[in-house]
């Protein structure tokens, strides 16, 4: 005889279950489109459950599916979180993998080109923090270089944060959300790349000189402010704020960029306005740069404190910070400056605008020109 479950996934023969055809064919679709999507819900209200409807259709569908659960690996070893891992992709996708961290399980995964793998992960946030960093660095390696695991399906990953701002757990989905959404360059892409020689920026070791790069944008913004960056409507009113401006410019700059060098970024946009962190991977080599609007001299400081903690987690050296402050800013402490914080070299850079010249003139020519 069924019965009511409230402790765990359903099982339709012992437990009374809705199945939610339509939310089934929903996801189906999604996968289909090779889309992301996260449910998140409070525990026991199905989630769980969907899931492993869904994992059901796919693979009548042809699809191999590896449903793990992280729950109870707060306290477990790398070594034992990898042998899990590689023991559920054994059995459920039928893989024989042999990797010694995240990195080299998924690219062993990165060699699959005949299979479609789709990965379910539930309950996230249950992964040790001590590896937990380099597991979702792992998987975005993966992503980017457009693996055979075409869909991701992460549950409780979205949070608040202490503002009540809807937050991410996972970097990944926000970034995917932000990519769907944001153009990554404009017409100033050309014209930024017409003087750039890519040998020109890489020291004798083949590194990037990421110093380099942050000099001649800083000297493009002085000679060229931001008016081209901000959005007109179609009366040719300017709609979108400074803050976007300022930053869509330096993401123009560095896309322009990597596109002569033949490198990549990691966009990881962030909930708080006028901030965005972006990993710049040249030759296999990443380097970080958190680009960020002024607001008052502790923020400014605290960016530099979780700039390291982020940089840490990547397991860099070194992040690069840079600040987009009005040239009305004089605190003595709003200062550039190569220093070491929490263990890794932090270098910030300052870029000034001119709320006036790059963002209050035109209005104002425009309604000199509406009396005339």
């Amino acid at each position: 005889m069924r019965y009511f479950n409230t402790s765990g996934p359903n099982i339709p023969a012992e437990h009374y279950t809705l199945p939610r055809w339509d939310l089934i064919e929903k996801g189906k679709k999604m996968v289909q489109n090779s889309r992301y999507f996260t449910i998140w819900a409070p525990r026991q209200t199905g989630k769980s459950t969907y899931f492993r409807f869904l994992a059901t259709a796919l693979q009548k569908d042809g699809y191999k599916v590896a449903c793990v659960n992280f729950e109870n690996f707060r306290h477990q070893s790398q070594e034992n979180f990898l042998i899990s891992l590689g023991y559920s992709f054994s059995e459920q996708w039928g893989l024989s993998l042999d990797a010694t961290s995240s990195a080299s399980l998924f690219h062993e995964i990165s060699t699959i080109k005949t299979d479609k793998c789709i990965l379910i992960i539930d309950e996230v946030e249950g992964i040790n923090a001590e590896y937990f960093g380099d597991f979702l660095h792992s998987i975005r390696n993966a992503y980017h270089s457009r693996t055979t695991i075409k869909e991701l399906y992460v549950n409780g990953i979205i949070t608040f944060d202490k503002d009540n701002f809807i937050t991410f757990h996972v970097p990944l989905y926000q970034k995917c959300l932000h990519a769907a959404f944001y153009p990554d360059m404009n017409g100033e892409g050309s014209s930024i790349q017409r003087n750039m020689e890519a040998k020109t920026y890489f020291d004798g070791a083949g590194i990037l000189n990421l110093d380099k790069v942050i000099l001649e944008y800083k000297d493009y913004t002085r000679r060229r402010g931001f008016q081209y960056f901000r959005e007109k409507d179609a009366a040719g009113k300017y709609i979108s704020i400074k803050e976007a401006a300022l930053i869509y410019s330096f993401e123009t700059f560095i896309n322009a960029f990597l596109g002569v060098v033949r490198g990549k970024n990691y966009l990881e946009a962030h909930a708080a306005l006028g901030r965005t962190d972006l990993v710049i991977n040249v030759h296999g080599h990443e380097q970080v740069v958190e680009a960020k609007i002024y607001q008052h001299v502790t923020q400014f400081g605290d960016g530099k404190v979780q700039l390291a903690y982020h940089v840490k987690r990547l397991g860099l050296p070194m992040g690069y910070y840079l600040v987009f402050a009005d040239t009305e800013v004089m605190h003595p402490d709003v200062i550039e400056a190569d220093e070491i914080i929490e263990g890794i070299r932090i270098k910030t850079y300052l870029v000034r605008y001119d709320v006036d010249k790059d963002f209050t003139a035109a209005r104002k020519v425009r309604a000199a020109k509406k009396h005339d």
